[in-house]
């Protein structure tokens, strides 16, 4: 054992011994391909035990955690149906149910043992599951791709489970995907061909004559017609939904979980003032703060009314996280609304606060479920809150996450939203600049998706825009410094200049006449990035502390590298400076050290030199070669033999089944380079 572990071909953790996964999958392979039998019997002793180490009906996660894996070893012993009718839909599923998503949000564990079902996923479902099993699992399959934010990779398996489940007559549960394919390309900006399929849905739930799916397919076609700008529409559709359900369930007369939540949505939409000046325009509109304050005082009675109802008949994370969500946007629009007289303050206050608990108690809730596309609502939401009540920091971090979560997952109607949020915050900021560039992106992606929706806020923000004065470009660099290091400041100021950068450095800017605190203060605000020359002389100065206080307080953690360090003496940084990076030049000669000021101001992310380092082993002759790949190697790769191309195609099979059930997007990325790369030296081998 102690040379397999130097070799790397076992991994050992705890009271665990476990192969290194190329030698796994190595001797699966082998296996299957030599032994079938041996291979088929071995994966059902396997999905035998692994059921009876579950309860029968799992309550937790760390329960039915063997169930996930017991379908996995079923699915390979050849026992598809029976894994999917005993495993995964009665234990896992719980039926209709649906236990291990709603309830615990495990679309992720899943989506692994859906994956067993296909041949290829997520195209290719098992010959040997049944057509109804292999309609459900495409579809399954594409819900949970879209809960875990690979939204695009969604559509497909979804369309096949639409097709499939048209073509063995099945229209109750092809209206299901139908709608749920309305929901999945309106979230992906896909406004008209959401559209389409909400009128498919509602076609096929005509003729299945179920009315809870007329509900549903009624309110997700209300909620494109809502997103594409068609609000009296949209408000028809959602009483038609609302009138069924009352009739469906009498003692729920009123929508609610998702559907309720996007009726209470069109309805704060329709409230708002008519010229796209959202809550930010009710100050002026009288008549317009008066119909708002209606709609607010109806969605918070629907909202208290379902978070009653999720509670007592425990529909479920989602349910609840949006329920809260609806009652945080109704106290920020009670807040929005109340007169000005000072009296009123405190009611403004209060109802902020209860806002504020709200809306974090919906994105807590909505983590919880898992579902990044309402992860990323709740954000907008509580960002809006924030910018609302002074915290801009917060608002940035909320609009900051809810950005990236958008772009990741080609969300395009959410990323508009946050272009059109961040719109506000920066004109709240006085940044003409950062208002432009949101703006133009939001109208851009209103124009390329057909979200009408949004189309009269950009309007209204771009006169606004217009009516700000225009900006002096921001130069690029301040140069702080300490009059002991005025050379080095000098030759530093000196430097950035003759490389094209734009600097404000006090000898040059700071002309007799002009107040010296204006034009430190001018020189903070209007400059990208200040460089701090560093030393105990400027650590020890009075005056030098507000000028790179400044640029750390923009920027605490770095991220943005608005504070720039350039040590030009021996010194050890004290206190919030102690771990800060700093670019050093002491002992440096000129050229290494003009490098160095570059290298430290320049944007890049990266610092990686552009020729290969030397070999620094003794064998070392010439210039060395780039790091070589670590997994088969250069030499095995380039044989012409069967060998070499029978290892690549096993290395690209497992690549492919891992890339099909990776939910963190950066491993995502890097298995699909591998799987590029895999391909190409297939073509290569095979000549």
């Amino acid at each position: 054992m102690a040379r397999l572990r130097k070799a790397r071909l076992v991994a050992e953790g705890g009271h665990t011994l476990d192969a290194h996964p190329l030698v796994r999958a190595f001797f699966q392979k082998e296996l299957k391909e030599q032994w079938p039998e041996a291979w088929r019997a071995g994966n059902l002793r396997l999905y035998e035990h692994l059921q009876n180490e579950a309860p029968d009906l799992p309550d937790t996660l760390e329960e039915m955690e063997p169930l996930f894996t017991a379908v996995i070893h079923g699915c390979r012993a050849g026992r598809q149906q029976e894994a999917f009718e005993e495993v995964l839909w009665r234990r896992i599923r719980r039926g209709a149910e649906a236990y291990s998503l709603h309830k615990l949000g495990a679309f992720g564990s899943d989506l692994s043992a859906i994956s067993s079902f296909f041949d290829r996923p997520w195209d290719r479902p098992s010959a040997k599951l049944s057509p109804e099993a292999q309609a459900f699992l495409a579809s399954a399959a594409g819900f949970c791709l879209r809960a875990l934010g690979r939204l695009a990779e969604a559509v497909q398996p979804m369309e096949i489970g639409l097709e499939r489940r048209v073509i063995i007559g099945d229209p109750k549960n092809a209206a299901i995907s139908a709608s749920n394919l309305s929901e999945l390309t309106l979230t992906l900006g896909e406004v008209e061909r959401a559209l389409a399929f909400g009128t498919q849905s509602l076609d096929l739930a005509a003729s299945s004559g179920d009315v809870s799916d007329r509900i549903v397919n009624w309110t997700t076609q209300a909620a494109a017609l809502h997103q594409a700008g068609r609000w009296e529409e949209s408000a028809k559709a959602f009483r038609e939904a609302e009138i069924l359900q009352a009739q469906w369930q009498p003692e729920y007369p009123w929508l609610y979980s998702l559907r309720g939540y996007q009726y209470c949505d069109l309805l704060l939409s329709r409230g708002e003032p008519e010229d796209g000046s959202g809550a930010d325009g009710l100050a002026a509109d009288p008549e317009a703060t008066r119909r708002f304050f209606k709609a607010v005082l109806e969605v918070r009675e629907r909202a208290e009314q379902t978070l009653e109802w999720a509670s007592k008949y425990h529909l479920g994370l989602l349910s609840t996280a949006l329920g809260h969500l609806s009652l945080g946007r109704a106290y920020l629009g009670q807040a929005l609304t109340v007169s000005k007289p000072a009296a009123s303050d405190q009611k403004a206050e209060t109802d902020c606060l209860k806002a504020a608990e709200q809306l974090n108690r919906s994105v807590e809730s909505l983590r919880r479920a898992g579902d990044e596309e309402f992860i990323a609502l709740g954000l907008l939401n509580q960002a809006a809150l924030r910018r609302f009540r002074g915290d801009l920091p917060a608002a940035e971090a909320d609009l900051d996450e809810a950005l990236e979560i958008a772009e990741r997952g080609s969300m395009r109607l959410h990323e508009c939203d946050a272009h059109l949020q961040w719109a506000r915050l920066c004109r709240d900021q006085g940044d003409r600049t950062g208002m432009e560039q949101h703006v133009t992106r939001a109208r851009n992606l209103i124009d390329e998706t057909g979200y009408e929706r949004r189309r009269r806020e950009v309007i209204y923000l771009e006169k606004r825009l217009a009516e700000m004065p225009e900006e002096e470009p921001m130069k690029d660099f301040f140069v702080s410094f300490n009059k002991a290091d005025r050379e080095w400041a000098r030759w530093i100021a000196w430097t950035l200049e003759e490389a094209g950068y734009q600097v404000v450095y006090q000898e040059w800017d700071f002309l007799p006449g002009q107040d010296f605190i204006l034009k430190m203060q001018e020189a903070a605000s209007n400059t990208r990035k200040t460089v701090m020359v560093l030393s105990d002389s400027y650590l020890q100065a009075d005056f030098t502390q507000p000028e790179w206080t400044a640029a750390f307080g923009q920027d605490p953690r770095g991220d943005k590298r608005k504070l720039i360090a350039l040590r030009v003496a021996p010194c050890s940084p004290p206190g919030m400076l102690a771990t800060r990076i700093y670019a050093d030049l002491v002992g440096l000669p000129v050229n290494e050290a003009k490098a160095a000021v570059l290298q430290a101001v320049s944007d890049a992310t990266r610092n990686k030199p552009d020729v290969a380092p030397p070999f620094p082993g003794k064998a070392a002759t010439g210039p060395a070669a780039p790091p070589s790949f670590p997994g088969v190697s250069s030499a095995t790769a380039a044989k012409p033999g069967s060998e070499a191309l029978a290892l690549w195609k096993e290395k690209l099979e497992l690549l492919l089944k891992s890339e099909a059930i990776a939910s963190d997007p950066a491993q995502k990325f890097t298995l699909q380079q591998q799987i590029k790369e895999a391909k190409e030296k297939i073509r290569e081998l095979e000549g």
